[in-house]
């Protein structure tokens, strides 16, 4: 047990280091949102960690102690690939046609993404013609192996100072472009990684970062979003901060549909200008909300209760009735989703999912089935529930036939989706 926990004799804020006292949400013992069990793993016990969500009274960072190290969650066989998401794909195709204009990216423009997954992101670049000095990093051995099969250039292994510092210069030319989508909250060491893509980023080049709004998650009640993986949960304001110390600056800040609202912030050196776009708007919304003084937190325990009860009562009430309910997606949201509601199988007999490295697992704590999509189709229950509500439109195409038939999909807050 010993080599899975990571200290946490002191529970200290990871960026300003001062000490951590009240948790805002308790979601209780739940074990690492993306580790699938076998079949042979459901006769043995099961690793659980406290998720419990804290809030910095001095800086104003929301955030999980880390229990379990990054190398537990990253180095098993991860199981999430960007690849079979149709909206993020199309996400990625934008981005990058985007930033090749707006930053004049040529074939030679040196690119680094950071968490590179499966390279579906880089791949968009590639195809853009930008194939010199594309460079994927990714600290999950089994997905950055996929990238490379899929011909994008990837580094296996953590980034931060230390990654970088270790490269000679020659393998690490001075990036023009340094992409980090949906990684800063996987992040347990943020000053190391923010140092690491200073390090790297030429005195012209740009770093963009994409990651879920606090705000978001505090105003649409998505505490499923919470789990072992997301150490951190951002405010604009607390990104200044960080970025700040490192003299680096916000340029830019813009609010983006995907996982449920994210902010996508471009960062440079600061050069002592203070045009920013965007920036004192979102910081504006955000002192409006409650969210700089954390007025917006309270309460919060109670709505995620709500929230819970009211699924488990529709849960329970179909089954009474002889109504069926199956499961589209077997994402990380929802695995927190169903273990602090106690959802099994005798509610929600399977959940399907087109990603091949799910299928014929369970998911852990409440070890649900996960099956090919074909059986929820063939299946033909009366309600689909969509855990990753954030993917509806590529639900209701992929279970198109179950429309027409009259079957309902509903989010987790039981909203048609």
């Amino acid at each position: 047990m010993s080599e899975l926990l990571a200290s946490t004799s002191v529970c200290r804020c990871r960026l300003c280091a001062a000490p951590l006292k009240h948790p805002v949400l308790d979601l209780g013992s739940q074990p690492l949102s993306n580790a699938l069990l076998s079949a042979e793993q459901l006769q043995e016990p099961e690793v659980t960690y406290p998720l419990k969500v804290y809030r910095c009274n001095k800086c104003g960072l929301v955030q999980l102690p880390m229990h379990a190290t990054r190398e537990t969650i990253f180095e098993q066989e991860y199981v999430y690939l960007s690849g079979y998401s149709k909206t993020w794909r199309e996400h990625c195709r934008a981005f990058a046609r985007e930033m090749k204009d707006r930053r004049k990216l040529g074939a030679s423009s040196v690119i680094y993404e950071i968490a590179s997954n499966d390279g579906t992101l880089l791949k968009e670049f590639q195809k853009l013609g930008i194939t010199q000095n594309v460079c994927g990093i990714e600290p999950a051995k089994n997905v950055a192996e996929i990238a490379r099969k899929n011909n994008v250039p990837t580094v296996n292994g953590f980034f931060g100072a230390e990654m970088v510092e270790r490269l000679h210069p020659a393998d690490r030319p001075p990036a023009d472009l340094i992409v980090a989508n949906n990684v800063l909250a996987h992040v347990p060491d943020l000053h190391d990684f923010v140092r690491g893509m200073k390090c790297l980023l030429s005195p012209s080049g740009c770093i963009s970062i994409e990651v879920p709004w606090l705000l978001n998650l505090i105003e649409g009640c998505q505490w499923d979003t919470v789990y072992h993986e997301h150490f951190s949960y951002f405010s604009i304001e607390v990104l200044w901060k960080l970025f700040a110390e490192h003299e680096l600056a916000i340029r830019e800040a813009v609010l983006l549909p995907t996982h449920g609202g994210s902010l996508r912030i471009i960062v440079e050196h600061d050069r002592g200008e203070f045009a920013t776009l965007g920036c004192h708007e979102l910081m504006q919304r955000e002192v409006s909300a409650g969210i700089s003084d954390g007025t917006a937190l309270l309460g919060f325990q109670e709505e995620v209760d709500m929230m819970k009860y009211a699924l488990l009562e529709f849960l329970i009430e179909q089954k009474k009735c002889g109504f069926s309910v199956l499961g589209f997606g077997a994402a990380a949201k929802g695995n927190t989703l169903l273990n602090y509601a106690g959802v099994r199988p005798d509610l929600l007999a399977f959940i399907v999912d087109d990603n091949p490295l799910k299928q014929g697992r369970f998911t852990p704590g409440t070890q649900i089935p996960i099956l090919d999509t074909q059986a929820l189709i063939a299946a033909e229950p009366h309600y689909v529930l969509v855990l990753p509500w954030n993917v509806g439109a590529d639900a209701r195409e992929r279970l198109s036939p179950l429309l027409e038939s009259g079957s309902k999909l509903l989010n987790p807050r039981l909203e048609p989706v």
